[in-house]
């Protein structure tokens, strides 16, 4: 008999969900009853998304294809578009089937703020998980104003500060935000930003880090933090944005997981290291850093740290400065392993369970040093 006919359909939904995407697409061949089970399935569509590139925007038989389709599609990407028709929102975006859920947006150029508009109330009302790149419009005649009330995912870059605050303002009840380049500021971003209450997850590009501490009121944050992440930072920086950064770590209790890939100097370190919700450690050290004069904290709540900067032949000192100050440690991520540094590990750091490694070549004599250790 067929499991798609007889089975319950949460229940037929349960056993596939643990195949494979390719070997899923492979089953709605089976018959037209696999077909419509899988792909009018929400459960089923997550692992499938819909790519719509501009040179197919045209295309009458994909317009046509897509739009009778019944696969009931949550995921689409867009890229590469300089002209948006009415006919495509119709035919493809505002299928009734398909309720969006994540929409990827690359290479967007458009004339209007009514063209960008008409897009964005195709999956507004649904959208979870929002990426933008590139996004702009060479005519801002109008305020955008979108709702967005269900987004709970953004990364944007390279996109019009028009664009970035409108879209910040409409989020209301955000929880993950990435910001990458972007070519202009307005304060209305930095003022949205700091009245996200809802906010947990955060990653900032240098030159959004160095506009919203510059002149941050620590009082004025609404957000409490779980994950912060900063790149990119090129210059020594200045005292008033040390200042603000230091005084926001130290009011954010939450945080658990930070990552910097610069060196934000000893002052940054000592702080981190005197946090005591703090569980993951991503950071880059300055081989120039004198650490003869660093004393740092015990951390006992630090179980993850992320070295992998670090090289283990010149700077193994560096290293076992930050290992002695975290003896809670299950996991290490290292660019490379020693047998000096195994047998500190060995001797100092039992919890340690899982060690990652960029260059695990020549390291069997550690792996027999180290058994009760997985090495990924």
């Amino acid at each position: 008999m067929d499991p798609s006919m007889i089975l319950n359909q949460y229940i037929f939904e349960e056993i596939l969900d643990y195949v494979p995407a390719k070997e899923l697409k492979e089953l709605t061949t089976v018959n037209k009853s696999w077909y419509e089970a899988i792909t009018t399935s929400s459960v089923l569509m997550k692992k499938y998304f819909l790519s719509i590139r501009g040179d197919w925007i045209n295309d009458g038989d994909f317009k046509d294809v897509v739009s009778s389709s019944k696969r009931n599609f949550q995921k689409i990407i867009i890229s590469d578009v300089t002209e948006i028709y009415t006919d495509v929102y119709e035919n493809i975006l505002q299928c009734s089937n398909n309720n969006w859920k994540t929409v990827e947006i690359y290479g967007l150029k458009l004339k209007t703020c009514d063209e960008l508009r008409n897009l964005f109330d195709c999956f507004e009302s649904s959208v979870k998980n929002l990426v933008l790149s590139c996004v702009s419009v060479a005519e801002h005649s109008e305020p955008l104003k979108f709702g967005m009330k269900n987004l709970k995912n953004l990364r944007i870059s390279h996109c019009d500060a028009e664009i970035t605050s409108s879209v910040l303002k409409a989020a209301s009840n955000l929880v993950s935000l990435e910001l990458q380049h972007t070519p202009e500021y307005n304060i209305e971003i930095i003022e949205f930003l700091k009245n996200m209450k809802t906010l947990k997850t955060l990653e900032m590009r240098g030159e959004w880090f160095n506009k919203f501490f510059a002149s941050l009121n620590v009082s004025e944050i609404q957000f409490q933090l779980e994950e912060f992440t900063i790149t990119c930072i090129d210059y020594v920086m200045p005292p008033n944005i040390l200042t603000n950064f230091l005084q926001f770590i130290d009011k954010q209790h939450s945080l658990k997981n930070i990552h910097l890939s610069e060196w934000f100097g000893l002052k940054v370190l000592l702080s981190i290291y005197q946090m005591t919700s703090i569980k993951e450690l991503s950071i880059f050290i300055s081989p120039f850093f004198r650490w003869n004069i660093a004393k740092l904290p015990v951390n006992n709540s630090i179980e993850i740290l992320d070295v992998r900067t670090l090289d283990v032949t010149d700077e193994l000192f560096n290293l076992l400065i930050l290992l002695t100050a975290s003896p809670s440690l299950k996991t290490l991520r290292l660019r490379s392993i020693n047998a000096s540094l195994a047998e500190f590990i060995m001797l100092n750091l039992k919890k340690v369970t899982e060690i990652s490694l960029v260059h695990s070549n020549n390291c069997e004599k550690v792996k027999t040093m180290l058994q009760h250790v997985e090495f990924v």
